[in-house]
């Protein structure tokens, strides 16, 4: 599967899980969106009132089996 690409500026999201939900952030746009496959809805990001450090990772190539 590609990489998930934001439908403003196309750039690749980072991923993040958050109270086991998947969610997508867009660093240049600065928007979360979450969903699954194609069916991605912008929300407010979830982390925005608690203090916790923020860790975002790239998304992986997944490899075929």
């Amino acid at each position: 599967m590609a990489r998930k690409k934001c439908k403003e500026c196309h750039t690749c999201f980072t991923v993040f899980w958050y109270d086991n939900n998947r969610y997508y952030n867009c660093w240049l746009c600065q928007t979360t969106w979450s969903g699954r496959n194609e069916e991605l809805i912008q929300v407010e990001d979830p982390r925005k009132n608690i203090n916790i450090p923020i860790v975002e990772e790239e998304q992986q190539d997944e490899v075929p089996v």
